[in-house]
C-alpha cells in the first residue's frame, strides 16, 4: 500500500490550526458558502467530492474540535435526524429577535445571567454524562464523517428542549436547511446577555491538549486520571470576537496557546467566567499568567497546578482590579451553596511571569554589566574561573526583583561563559530561571542554548562533557521540536547528544540516537514537500487528496490522531479511508475496539515504510489497550495480549516511538511541558531552602 505523506505547514510560526483556518476562509464556490440553501452531496458514491461542498468550512476550520456521533458521545444521526413532533409555530421557544429585552440590561445583570447560564450548561453536561457515560462530543457527524452540528444541539434534551431537538437534521450542516432556520431558536441558556443574537460565547476548550480536543466525548475518568476534574477547565465564556453561531460545530482553540490571555477577559473587563470539570463555576482574573491559564485548560500535562492557584469565585459586580485569589470581602457568588468540603484547595504560590524586558533596556544593562565585570571577565582564563564567574552572575540575577533588564543581561552573560567553559548544568539552571520569571518561549530558550553549547564544544573530548545531562534535557526538547515541526534542530540535538555520550556505538541509547537523527532529517524533508501540496489545498479545496495527505502526516509523523483522522477520511487510499472512518465512528464494546485494532494492524502488515508501519501499529495498540482490561478470558483476549507483547518486543522505527523509548531510558516525563520543568525546579529549590 502506498501512502503519500505531505506536511503541516511551511510558514514562519504557522500552526496547524491557523493554516487550516486560512484554507477554510478562501472562496469555495456557491454551494459551499455559509447560508446557501443548496443541500450537500449525500450519495456515498460521491463521498470523495462531497467535502468540496461542505466539509472545508467545518473540517478545516475545526480540525481540533471535530468528533463523532452516537458511538462516541455525539448524536445518532439516523435515529433522530428528522423526528418533528411539533411545528416551529408550536414550539415553546420563540425566535431570539422576539425575546430581546426592551430596556438595556445592566452590567450586573449581564454578569449574573452569564454565570447562571454557565452553571445550567454544566449541570446539563453532568446529566448527559450520567446517562451516556461520557461527555458529548464537540460535534455531531454525517454518515460521511463530516461535522454537522454543535454539542449544544446534542445537549438540548438535557436543558428541557426536547421538541426543538427533534427539529434538527443531524445529517446536514448547521447552515443548511432545516438547521439554518433553527438558528434563531437559540435557547436562553446559550444567549450572550451582551447581544441577544444567534451567536454564543459559551464554548468548550477544544485545543488538542484540552478536554474537548478529542474526536470523541471524553469520560470523567480520563480527566480524573490525569490532572483531575477539579483542576481542569471544562467550559469557558470567550470574548465576542470568538463567539460563534450556537449550532455551528466550532469551539475554543487559542489563537496562540502561549498567549491565551489575548482571547479571554475582555468581555467582562476584569476576567473570564469559566467552569471546572467538577461543575464549579470560576473566575479567571485578567492578572493570571499565560502559563497559569494554559495549565488550567490542559487536562493531561501533569503540570501539577491545582485549581486553588487560579480559582476565584465569580464576582457578580464589576471590579476595577481583579485579584487572582478570593477573599472574605468578595461579593456573594454562585458557589456559596456548594458543600465547603468540595471547595478547591487554597491557593498555592505561583509566580506570574513578567514581560521580557525591551531590547533597549537590555542593551543598556549589558553595557553596565561589561563595565562592572570587565576586570573579572578578563581574569577568567580557565574553564573553572569562567564557571565560577557564571555562578556569581546567576546568583546575582536571582536577587534583582526590581531590575528585570539587569537580571536578563546577567543570565545571558552566564550562559555564554558556561558555553565557553563546557559547563552545561549552570546553563540549564539559568534557562529554567529565565523561563520561570519571564514570558519567553520555553522551547526556544532550551533549544537555542543547547545548540549553542554543543557548537561551542565540538572540539572537546566527550569525556570532558556531561553527555548524560545534555541527553536528559535534549529528550523533552526534541519531543517539543516535533510538535513545533522543527525537525532540523531536533535532528541536530540528537546528533550532538550522540557525540557527547561517552559510550560504545552499539549501546542501545547510542543506536536509538543515531536512528532518531536520521528519521528526524527525513521528517524535515517530508515537511518541506508539503509547501506545494498545502498551497494547492489552500487555493482549491477541491484538492481533497492534499488535505488527506496532510492528515496522514499529522497521524503518522506527529502522532496527532485527533486532528489528522478527520482529514484522512477525505481522500487517499480507500483502504486507509475506510479504517480511519471506522476509527472516527468509534466502538461501543471491547469487541468493536479489537476489530478496529485489527484493521490498523492489517494495514501495518501491508506497509513497507517503517515509520508508517510503526504509526499504524501504535494506533492498533491504542485500541487493543482500551479493550484488554475489560475483555473476558477468551481466545480473543489471548490474541490481543499476543499483539501487545509483539509490539513491546519490536524496535522503534518512528521519531515519536524512539523519543518515547529514550524518555523511558533517561526518566523524562514527556507529559510535562518545558515551562513546567522550570516551575518544578523552582518548587524543589524552595523545598531545599
Amino acid at each position: 500500500m502506498t501512502m503519500c505523506v505531505t506536511i503541516t505547514g511551511c510558514g514562519g510560526g504557522s500552526t496547524t490550526e491557523n493554516m487550516m483556518m486560512r484554507a477554510a476562509m478562501r472562496s469555495r464556490g456557491k454551494q459551499a458558502r455559509a447560508g446557501d440553501d443548496a443541500k450537500p452531496v449525500s450519495n456515498k458514491a460521491n463521498s470523495a467530492k462531497q467535502p468540496a461542498a461542505i466539509k472545508h468550512k467545518q473540517v478545516a476550520n475545526n480540525v481540533n474540535q471535530e468528533s463523532v456521533d452516537s458511538s462516541a458521545g455525539g448524536s445518532d444521526a439516523n435515529k433522530h435526524a428528522v423526528q418533528k413532533a411539533v411545528t416551529l409555530d408550536e414550539l415553546a421557544i420563540r425566535p431570539i429577535d422576539q425575546r430581546k429585552p426592551k430596556a438595556e440590561v445592566s452590567s450586573e445583570d449581564r454578569r449574573r445571567l452569564a454565570a447562571e447560564n454557565l452553571k445550567k450548561i454544566a449541570e446539563a453536561m453532568e446529566k448527559y454524562h450520567a446517562e451516556k457515560g461520557h461527555y458529548p462530543a464537540p460535534a455531531s457527524r454525517s454518515e460521511a464523517g463530516i461535522p454537522t452540528l454543535s454539542w449544544r444541539v446534542e445537549l438540548l434534551p438535557y436543558l428541557g428542549h426536547d421538541e426543538l431537538f427533534k427539529q434538527f437534521d443531524f445529517a446536514s450542516p448547521w447552515n443548511y436547511e432545516p438547521n439554518k432556520t433553527l438558528l434563531s431558536y437559540i435557547p436562553n441558556v446559550f444567549v450572550s446577555p451582551e447581544r441577544y443574537d444567534t451567536k454564543t460565547n459559551f464554548l468548550l476548550p477544544a485545543y488538542r491538549t484540552f478536554i474537548f480536543g478529542s474526536v470523541r466525548g471524553r469520560r470523567k475518568q480520563d480527566i480524573q486520571d490525569e490532572d483531575g476534574l477539579a483542576n481542569t477547565i471544562m467550559l469557558v465564556e470567550v470574548d465576542d470576537d470568538l463567539a460563534v453561531e450556537w449550532t455551528r460545530p466550532v469551539d475554543y482553540v487559542p489563537k496562540d496557546r502561549l498567549n491565551i490571555r489575548n482571547d479571554l477577559g475582555h468581555l467582562r473587563g476584569d476576567g473570564a467566567f469559566a467552569v471546572w470539570a467538577n461543575g464549579w463555576t470560576t473566575f479567571l482574573a485578567n492578572n493570571l499568567s499565560n502559563e497559569q491559564l494554559l495549565n488550567a485548560f490542559t487536562y493531561n500535562s501533569g503540570d501539577g497546578q491545582l485549581a486553588g492557584a487560579v480559582h476565584r469565585d465569580i464576582p457578580l459586580t464589576d471590579a476595577s482590579i481583579a485579584s487572582g485569589a478570593s477573599d472574605d470581602s468578595a461579593e456573594p457568588t454562585l458557589l456559596e451553596n456548594h458543600d465547603a468540603s468540595n471547595k478547591p484547595m487554597p491557593a498555592i504560590e505561583w509566580m506570574t511571569r513578567e514581560p521580557v524586558p525591551i531590547a533597549g533596556d537590555v542593551a543598556k544593562a549589558q553595557s553596565k554589566l561589561r563595565e562592572i565585570y570587565l576586570a573579572k571577565i578578563a581574569e577568567a582564563k580557565s574553564d573553572d574561573d569562567k564557571a565560577e564567574l557564571a555562578d556569581e552572575m546567576i546568583e546575582s540575577s536571582k536577587t534583582m526583583s526590581e531590575d528585570a533588564a539587569g537580571a536578563y543581561a546577567l543570565q545571558s552573560a552566564a550562559i555564554r561563559l558556561c558555553s565557553n567553559a563546557g559547563e552545561l548544568e549552570p546553563i540549564i539552571q539559568t534557562i529554567d530561571l529565565r523561563v520561570e520569571r519571564f514570558e519567553v518561549d520555553a522551547y526556544e530558550e532550551n533549544v537555542s542554548a543547547l545548540l549553542k553549547f554543543a557548537e561551542s564544544n565540538t572540539r572537546r573530548d566527550p569525556s570532558e562533557l556531561d553527555g548524560d545531562a545534555f541527553l536528559d534535557r535534549a529528550v523533552p526538547v526534541i519531543f517539543a521540536a516535533i510538535a513545533d515541526d522543527d525537525y532540523m534542530r531536533a535532528s541536530a540535538l540528537a546528533r550532538h547528544a550522540y557525540r557527547m555520550m561517552d559510550q560504545e556505538p552499539d549501546d542501545e541509547i547510542m543506536k536509538s540516537l543515531n536512528r532518531l537523527r536520521v528519521l528526524l532529517s527525513s521528517a524535515q524533508r517530508e515537511y518541506d514537500k508539503a509547501a506545494a501540496s498545502l498551497a494547492n489545498y489552500r487555493d482549491d479545496p477541491e484538492q481533497v487528496d492534499d488535505a488527506a495527505a496532510f492528515g496522514r502526516f499529522l497521524c503518522f509523523i506527529k502522532g496527532d490522531w485527533d486532528t489528522g483522522l478527520p482529514l484522512m477520511i477525505l481522500g487517499g487510499p480507500k483502504s486507509l479511508r475506510d479504517v480511519a472512518n471506522r476509527d472516527l465512528v468509534g466502538a461501543k464494546s471491547s469487541t468493536n475496539e479489537v476489530a478496529i485494532g485489527d484493521d490498523w494492524w492489517r494495514l501495518a502488515e501491508g506497509t513497507r515504510n517503517g515509520v508508517y508501519r510503526q504509526a499504524l501499529q501504535d494506533r492498533a495498540s491504542y485500541w487493543y489497550k482500551s479493550a484488554f482490561p475489560v475483555m473476558p478470558e477468551s481466545l480473543d483476549k489471548i490474541h490481543v495480549k499476543s499483539r501487545l507483547d509483539e509490539l513491546d518486543s519490536l524496535s522503534a522505527t518512528s521519531p515519536l516511538a524512539l523519543i518515547r523509548d529514550l524518555a523511558d531510558d533517561v526518566g523524562a516525563d514527556l507529559n510535562t511541558s518545558l515551562a513546567s520543568v522550570a516551575s518544578a525546579r523552582k518548587t524543589r529549590r524552595h523545598d531545599d531552602d
